[in-house]
């Protein structure tokens, strides 16, 4: 039997070499991945903060094999959190890893008030309670906690020792407890069930929770310590997000008379002038906005060569900006003049003359002049109300009347029809011509006569004639609004 030949294509490469090579000896490897452990362990004692090494972390397997739940690559973590900018890190509890205690610092997560991502630290560790930055949030949340009295917490003594709360950093001088409601409702249910279900049962709930009771001092006091930790972060992020500007311009200009490289210590202002656009078109470009946070969120400067790593792309970036924002600008000049159409349109529908014969829109747009006021992109141009405009308009809704007549006398049967009598009315007026009387206009009546009145004047055919007949008498007797 005849080999089948299969048909799952052989893989192509461009380099001959490496054509039969396997797939990962073809991919490039990072460069601080080919370091000894010892070189690594060097290079990342000088980070700033446990956040760059759990960063490098989630960086690829490698990484995280070496630097994830690894006993021997803790000191490099404990190393990061004692030379942390903002202060050196509280140790975790036990029962943290030093790689979860550093994602548990630093990753962000959702509001528990509206549920939108936000990078702010937790308003309460203990609590677990992250807020946005809106007012609006904080003040919801504060209506979900609950604030013992001394009364209260003197009755529920056997609670309190071990329900979580809000950490105070003086607790002597604010003797207040702040816990969260939903979390004192269901201990306070648990506890009266427990209580009515007799003192056996009750010894039973209070040595369950005995283990929570005893550590949960110390826990409190690390709760502070974090949180302490945290607020300083908070308030230090604030202030050099609003001094970082004016500081790397002072030094900017510094630089420049010590003749150093006019990039190196240059803001997002100067860079903007660079590009001849805004700081503000500047921040919002992905590349550039990437670099700028990491840049204030390491509290770092720019260092030479490293804008013009990035400037070829960012140039790019803020072309296609410019590009989006012109359109949006013209679409907003024809939105607006499409709307300043149809506003004249209506007024124009609801004139002096009603009955005055009107395209419907889209065909009053398809006119040569608002076809030219639509489609105008300089807010400066003329629009309909322009008595020029107007006029022109006025040509244009003339010439569409005469060919709407011709086409509707083509329908009644009169293609192409022209005269050059005053006295025949056009096919298309005699649809709604009144006949006036002799005898009538000599006597004072009334002249509007219909079909239903003709035979008392005298006017209908006595016998049938044909077609062309009756027309040629018609308009012979019978002229609109002219003496028979």
């Amino acid at each position: 039997m005849p080999q089948l030949r299969s048909r799952k294509k052989a893989r192509f490469s461009a380099d001959p070499t490496t054509q039969n090579a396997p797939e990962e000896a073809i991919l490039r490897k990072c460069h601080l991945a080919r370091l000894p452990f010892e070189l690594l362990a060097e290079v990342l004692s000088y980070m700033r903060s446990s956040r760059d090494v759990l960063a490098l972390s989630r960086t690829s397997r490698h990484f995280r094999e070496i630097l994830v739940d690894n006993p021997a690559t803790d000191f490099i973590w404990r190393e990061a959190r004692a030379r942390c900018s903002t202060g050196p890190i509280p140790d975790p509890l036990p029962s943290l890893s030093e790689a979860r205690y550093a994602a548990f610092l630093y990753n962000s997560g959702r509001c528990e008030i509206c549920n939108k991502k936000t990078s702010r630290p937790y308003h309460s560790v203990s609590l677990r309670v992250r807020t946005c930055d809106t007012m609006k949030c904080q003040d919801t949340w504060r209506s979900h906690t609950r604030i013992l009295s001394a009364d209260e917490q003197e009755e529920h003594s056997d609670i309190l020792r071990w329900i979580p709360r809000m950490e105070l950093q003086d607790e002597a001088a604010d003797p207040i407890v702040h816990v969260r409601l939903s979390d004192w409702n269901q201990a306070l249910d648990e506890y009266r069930e427990a209580k009515l279900l007799g003192p056996d049962a009750l010894s039973e709930y209070l040595q369950k929770k005995q283990a929570l009771a005893d550590t949960m001092p110390e826990r409190m006091e690390w709760y502070k310590k974090v949180t302490a930790w945290m607020t300083t972060l908070q308030k230090k992020r604030k202030l050099f997000t609003e001094i970082a500007l004016t500081w790397q311009v002072k030094i900017y200009h510094m630089s420049r008379s010590s003749n150093e490289s006019p990039l190196s210590t240059r803001s997002a202002s100067d860079h903007a002038l660079i590009l001849g656009c805004t700081r503000y078109e500047l921040l919002h470009l992905p590349t550039y906005s990437i670099a700028h946070h990491a840049k204030i969120r390491c509290e770092e400067r720019w260092v030479p060569g490293e804008f013009e790593a990035v400037k070829g792309t960012v140039v790019a970036e803020m072309d296609a900006l410019k590009a989006r924002k012109q359109h949006r600008i013209l679409e907003s000049i024809k939105k607006g003049r499409r709307a300043d159409v149809k506003s004249e349109y209506a007024r124009m529908k609801s004139g002096e003359d009603p009955t005055k014969p009107l395209p419907s829109l889209p065909e009053f747009r398809s006119l040569p002049v608002v076809e030219a006021v639509e489609g105008s992109t300089t807010p400066r141009d003329p629009k309909l109300s322009n008595p020029f405009v107007a006029s022109v308009l006025k040509g244009n809704l003339e010439q569409w009347l005469d060919n709407a007549r011709t086409a509707l006398a083509a329908v009644l049967g009169f293609p192409g029809w022209k005269t050059m009598s005053k006295r025949k009315l056009h096919p298309v007026d005699r649809l709604t011509a009144r006949f006036r009387c002799k005898k009538c206009d000599a006597a004072g009546k009334d002249t509007g006569l219909d079909d239903s009145v003709l035979p008392v004047h005298n006017l209908s055919l006595r016998r049938p004639a044909p077609p062309k007949l009756m027309t040629k008498m018609a308009s012979r007797q019978l002229h609109p609004e002219s003496n028979i």
